[in-house]
């Protein structure tokens, strides 16, 4: 038997797999869009994780710079029994919390300490003709406990009692 080979029944090599060739054209843009997208993202996570602490250490700095917290601060820094108990310099701390309308009333707690120890100031106050007035201001030591009230009583005018005005002619 003669065996006759056909050309097309004989195996050759197979043909190389080359990939379908793409149109260049334009293919670029979704790709950029997406990236630029995902860029774009990111940066707006990062800025809004960044923006919260700035938010907060401004909020902190409002309070500590206010005028009812440099008055508190300096109201302490004149009485002898916190002088005697922390000693001088007073420093304020930076974390100053509460709440506060510039301008108009404060409710603030804010840390202070000297050499020998440290103390938090609570002040509760409002702004009258152009000082503030303090409705609450004391000072507790952290070491004992003990509160200083730094308020200044004022006798209350009770019209039973004389007055200078009534002994005149």
């Amino acid at each position: 038997m003669n065996a006759r080979f056909r050309q097309d029944s004989v195996p050759s090599e197979p043909p190389l797999l080359s990939p379908e060739p793409r149109e260049t054209k334009g293919t670029w843009k979704p790709r950029i869009g997406r990236r630029l997208g995902m860029i774009g993202l990111w940066i707006t996570v990062g800025l809004s994780l960044l923006s919260i602490p700035s938010i907060v250490v401004g909020a902190f700095v409002m309070m500590r710079s206010s005028g009812a917290c440099q008055e508190a601060v300096a109201r302490a820094e004149l009485s002898p029994a916190i002088v005697h108990a922390l000693g001088l310099p007073i420093e304020t701390g930076w974390l100053v919390m509460g709440t506060l309308d510039p301008g108009r009333q404060a409710d603030i707690n804010i840390p202070i300490s000297g050499p020998s120890g440290s103390a938090q100031i609570n002040a509760v106050a409002s702004k009258v003709n152009g000082k503030w007035v303090f409705s609450t201001l004391s000072v507790r030591f952290k070491a004992t406990g003990e509160q200083v009230s730094l308020v200044e009583k004022r006798p209350s005018f009770n019209p039973a009692l004389p007055s200078d005005r009534s002994t005149l002619p």
